[in-house]
Formats: C-alpha cells, sequence, structure tokens
C-alpha cells in the first residue's frame, strides 16, 4: 500500500512541478545560443536568470510537496486519506519519499542552471577582462570538489527544510495549537529556523573543520576554523587561498533529519485533532 501511495502523490504533483522546469530550461536554451552565435548580451542576461532561477525552481518544488502534503493530510482531502487502510506511519513516508524524489530532481536542476550560468558568466568575463584570472575562477568552480560540495550542501538543506515543514504542519494540528490554525504552523518554523541558523553559523565559523581551495593545489580538507584563519585570508596575497568553507554544520544538519520524521509521525498516531 505504501507503494501505491507514493505512486498517487508523485502522479499528484507531477500536474504542476515539470511546468516550472520548463523556465529553466528556456533560459538554459537562451544561454547556449547567445553563446553559439556570439551574442554576448543574451547569453549574460539569460546566464544571469539561469544561476538564480534554478534555486527558485528547487525551493518552489518544496514549497509545492509541503502545500500538497497539507491538503492531503490536513486539508480537504484528509478525511479521505485518512480512512485509507494505512497507518499514519506509511501516510508520513509516503510524503517523505515524494518530497525526497523531486528534490533530487530539484538540485540537479538547481545544480545544472548554477554550473552552466556560472561558467558563461565567467566564459564571457574572460574575454573582457583577465583571461588568467578568469580560468583559475572557472577551474575553481567547474572542479569536481566544489561540485560535491554545493550538491551536499543543497541536497541536506531542501531535505531538512521539507522535514521541518512537516514537522511544522503537523504540530498547527495538535490540539493546544489548533486555534492559531497554520499561523502556529508559521511561528513554529521561525523558531526552528532561528536555532537552526544560529547552531548552524556557530559551528560554521568556530569549528576547525573546513574546506579550502588554494591556487594550483585545489580542494582539500583542512584542521582549521573559518574564524580563526579569517585574518590571515584578508591579508594574503592573491597567490594564497582562495575560499575556505566550514563544513561541521553539515554534520548539525543530519540531526533534524533524525529526529523529525520520529517526532512528527509520533504526533500523527497519538497528538493530532483533525476536527
Amino acid at each position: 500500500m505504501l507503494g501505491k501511495l507514493i505512486k498517487h502523490n508523485l502522479r499528484d504533483t507531477a500536474r504542476i512541478i515539470p511546468l516550472a522546469l520548463i523556465a529553466v530550461a528556456f533560459f538554459l536554451i537562451l544561454t547556449k545560443i547567445g553563446m553559439l552565435t556570439g551574442a554576448q548580451a543574451l547569453a549574460v542576461f539569460s546566464g544571469m536568470f539561469l544561476v538564480f532561477v534554478g534555486f527558485a525552481v528547487a525551493y518552489f518544488i518544496i514549497g509545492y510537496c509541503v502545500f500538497r502534503f497539507y491538503k492531503g493530510v490536513y486539508g480537504s482531502e484528509g478525511y479521505l486519506t485518512m480512512t485509507l487502510p494505512v497507518t499514519e506511519k506509511q501516510v508520513y513516508t509516503s510524503w517523505v519519499v515524494t518530497g525526497i524524489i523531486w528534490i533530487l530532481v530539484g538540485t540537479a536542476t538547481a545544480l545544472v542552471s548554477y554550473f552552466v550560468g556560472m561558467e558563461t558568466l565567467l566564459t564571457i568575463r574572460s574575454h573582457a577582462e583577465s583571461a588568467a584570472a578568469a580560468a583559475e575562477e572557472i577551474n575553481m568552480v567547474m572542479s569536481s570538489g566544489f561540485k560535491m560540495i554545493i550538491f551536499a550542501g543543497t541536497l541536506v538543506g531542501s531535505v531538512v527544510m521539507l522535514l521541518e515543514l512537516y514537522f511544522c504542519i503537523t504540530i498547527a494540528h495538535v490540539k493546544p495549537f489548533r486555534k492559531l490554525g497554520l499561523g502556529s504552523a508559521v511561528l513554529a518554523y521561525i523558531a526552528l529556523y532561528a536555532v537552526h541558523t544560529i547552531v548552524s553559523l556557530l559551528l560554521t565559523f568556530l569549528v576547525p573543520l573546513s574546506v579550502q581551495y588554494t591556487d594550483g593545489i585545489g580542494w582539500q580538507i583542512v584542521n582549521v576554523s573559518m574564524m580563526s584563519i579569517m585574518p590571515d585570508l584578508m591579508g594574503s596575497d592573491p597567490g594564497g587561498s582562495v575560499i575556505i568553507i566550514g563544513i561541521a554544520a553539515f554534520f548539525w544538519y543530519l540531526v533534524p533529519i533524525i529526529v523529525w520524521p520520529v517526532v512528527t509521525t509520533w504526533l500523527m498516531r497519538k497528538k493530532i485533532n483533525l476536527k
């Protein structure tokens, strides 16, 4: 039955999400046309939009999955969902699997858009300014290490956001919070986002675990914190470190991936009130 729920959810969400992907395809085609024909103004315009529109579509996908979760479990369709011969855990799992499948699509779309757009903009810049400097930036952005960092960060961050929003929608239907309606879901998300962001920033800047890009060497894991190396970076010459990113917060992001499904399914079994 779980498989049937996932299939139904995918069919339901597939009515809208592919339309958003058309926008990415449109700017991707414009960017390629601009580069092939030498129309730099068109390539720059479409490339700039391409960098951002991919991530906009990725966040739209998350928002739409959350909207369908709300409608299908607690909204106008909830009465039918809750009368099916399935457990609350199966209902929740079906929406988590559906969301993750679409998140993978959204992440791939966002990264293709980002890297194509950035490569286009840096290539055009290399023709207008310093070819050597732009080539180094292209090497950094297009390196497999940087792609892995962006992919892992985008994927994990998107899954955390999805699970947090599922939890917030659920907590809004626990009896003490139902009087506030979806306002309680909004307040819960703001509070979770604030706590999560503060902890993430502290871990990112203070914990000595980072990845560093150095000219001529590439990406490597270093046992330093972003805070400790900032004075050195600010005073370094152009041949020094180009970028350093703290990655300790990545492991903090794994905590809600484990916690929220457990808490949400428990609430769905014990505490929600749909009356």
